[in-house]
């Protein structure tokens, strides 16, 4: 079996723990404000298919993916928070072109939000990410977006808008130009147990414009739960991602990913349940451009046909 182990998911594991310790942010009228968070780590099993002209299924088409994030919220004054990410997978393959397929991905996020905890929450957003799609195909992007989150009761809903570019080394297949939209919709059992639904839409182009347009969609759907009077928690999930472009005939992949992990949150003096982590903690994610650029390099067929490239 191939490992395709990238640095993203150990640094993003590494660098949570060592922002875990950080010491109180700030004090405002007594009241200690400090850093607080999440980090969580698992494996997960993904599906995969390719169809398009003159190619077929995948060959190997399930693969253990391993995955890791690090989240971290410092509170600021008069409401407002900034909130850095780190996010990184790396997929194991013993396909016979398996140099090609995604391997690796890593992404860093900065978020900033003026906040009213258990109401709402609006701001910015951006980040940098790589992709590895083979030995000789990386690519790297970039997104800005506007984010924001409404709160009522046990039910939280969060919406993004974003605009990404993607620049790939060789083959100019990479998707970039891309408007995104996104979904959250979170729903709290009891303070710590989640249950949690999105959806993704992405529009752009190949980034040889002569080729293409491509859109691409991601969804998901999880439970958290975390362990009663520990930071320790544990989450179980599905996440899909299909990605079609306007060639003629059309090229298209399917990922299908089930995942089990591990999670961790954090705060000062006490742990956060899941609910107040949700409120002032690391309440933001990123959407799932590493997957749409990672897929659009350099995917192979089981005829050795690369995926995307006109």
């Amino acid at each position: 079996m191939k490992t395709n182990l990238g640095n993203g998911s150990l640094i993003a594991l590494a660098a949570g723990l060592l922002i875990a310790s950080a010491p109180a942010a700030y004090a405002d009228g007594g009241t200690v404000f400090a850093v607080q968070g999440e980090i969580s780590g698992g494996i997960s099993a993904a599906d995969f298919d390719g169809e398009g002209s003159g190619t077929s299924d995948l060959d190997d088409d399930t693969y253990p993916v391993l995955e890791g994030a690090a989240r971290v919220n410092i509170p600021a004054p008069d409401n407002f928070a900034f909130q850095f990410d780190i996010e990184g997978l790396a997929t194991f393959t013993d396909r016979d072109n398996g140099e090609d397929n995604l391997q690796t991905a890593f992404t860093g996020g900065l978020h900033a939000a003026h906040r009213k905890p258990g109401h709402h929450a609006v701001g910015l957003f951006g980040a940098l990410g790589s992709s590895n799609g083979g030995d000789d195909e990386n690519a790297i992007f970039g997104i800005i977006g506007a984010e924001g989150q409404m709160t009522a009761n046990n039910t939280t809903v969060i919406g993004q808008v974003g605009y990404f570019i993607g620049d790939d080394e060789t083959e100019d297949d990479v998707m970039t130009d891309a408007w995104l939209l996104r979904g959250v919709a979170r729903y709290f059992l009891k303070p710590d147990q989640r249950i949690q639904g999105e959806l993704t839409y992405a529009s752009g182009e190949a980034n040889d414009s002569a080729c293409c347009d491509i859109d691409a969609w991601d969804w998901g759907l999880r439970y958290d739960q975390r362990f009663e009077n520990t930071p320790m928690g544990w989450a179980i999930g599905y996440r899909g991602v299909y990605i079609e472009n306007s060639d003629s005939p059309a090229d298209e992949l399917t990922e299908h990913t089930f995942f089990a992990a591990l999670t961790f949150t954090f705060g000062y003096e006490t742990d956060l349940t899941l609910q107040e982590n949700n409120d002032r903690g690391a309440t933001w994610d990123l959407p799932g451009v590493d997957r749409f650029t990672g897929h659009t390099i350099e995917t192979v067929d089981s005829d050795g046909h690369l995926l995307f490239i006109p």
